[in-house]
């Protein structure tokens, strides 16, 4: 593929995935205050149905991956970011923890078809050896949905109220990120159509790696990873405003998570050839847990809370 080629595919997608992660993934941590205030409901209550979305997304990631192998790639991609912006809409209407809920399971369904992963199954079809260029692209601009979507969900929850906020958010899904992904995907299939099925032995090759144990230490480590950063951006904002932080504070430090998750995976694409895997990821887990650290000591030491976003921003990344 030329290099213009590659541009014209890959920078759609970046932009998308952008909004697709703030407008649907973001939102929730971003909303979590107001929805306590407005309904009354605990946080606890509120967040499991945070939880009860990203278990659907994974479990319903394999379902899209098989999808996308049937050349149905676009058709998974587009519909599921527009899925995902109606269930927004219908996010508005809600007086229920029960209709509450029901909406996040459905987003969770929608998020295992349009985020990270099948996008990264349509640059691979399409990209073969020059997809991780395109997926490290990807990944860098998405990197700061979180800038994108706590300061967009403040001022405009402040502005509109939270519902207003949540129709933009789902206007833009439709406006302007289905329309980039239909453009992408669709000149994706075009320019692999080519591609090889794979063999009946590489098919069979990842139930020989789900045998190993490495392969479980790795998917527990990653798991764990997934949690600290779900929790952390979920209960951040709740977490100092309660211990005395003013909101704009609260939401300026999330808001600067993204910028430094950037450049952790700058920093390891510099480093990749010459430092092993696992001392990086060791040490990206070792920042993770000083950053949780760092914010439990913020209140007494302010400079903790700079601490922390650089901390868990690096790791994360």
């Amino acid at each position: 593929m030329q290099s213009r080629q590659f541009q014209k595919l890959i920078w759609p997608l970046a932009i998308a995935e952008t909004i697709l992660w703030a407008a649907l993934y973001y939102s929730f941590p971003a909303l979590l205050v107001q929805w306590e205030q407005e309904f009354g409901w605990s946080k606890t209550g509120l967040t499991g149905a945070f939880t009860l979305a990203v278990l659907t997304s994974a479990a319903m990631a394999p379902v899209a991956g098989r999808l996308i192998d049937r050349g149905l790639g676009t058709k998974v991609f587009c519909g599921s970011a527009v899925a995902g912006a109606m269930l927004l809409v219908l996010l508005t209407q809600v007086t229920q923890l029960w209709q509450f809920y029901l909406v996040w399971f459905g987003i969770g369904i929608t998020l295992a078809g349009c985020l990270y992963e099948p996008c990264f199954a349509i640059l691979t079809r399409t990209l073969g050896s020059r997809a991780r260029r395109g997926i490290t692209i990807v990944s860098l601009m998405a990197g700061l949905a979180g800038t994108v979507s706590f300061p967009a969900a403040f001022y405009l929850s402040s502005t509109f109220g939270w519902r207003g906020a949540v129709l933009v958010f789902a206007a833009v899904i439709i406006v302007i990120a289905v329309p980039l992904m239909w453009w992408a995907a669709s000149r994706a299939e075009q320019i692999g159509g080519a591609a090889s099925v794979p063999s009946s032995r590489n098919a069979r090759e990842p139930m020989r790696i789900a045998r190993k144990p490495a392969f479980w230490a790795l998917a527990l480590g990653l798991a764990m990873i997934s949690m600290n950063t779900g929790i952390m951006i979920t209960h951040t904002i709740p977490l100092l405003t309660e211990r005395g932080f003013a909101r704009e504070t609260a939401i300026l430090a999330i808001s600067m998570i993204g910028p430094m998750q950037v450049i952790g995976r700058t920093m390891v694409m510099g480093i990749e050839h010459r430092v092993p895997s696992l001392v990086i990821a060791i040490s990206c887990q070792f920042a993770m847990s000083a950053a949780a650290l760092s914010l439990m000591g913020a209140t007494a030491l302010p400079v903790l809370l700079a601490s922390f976003v650089f901390l868990q921003g690096l790791g994360n990344g």
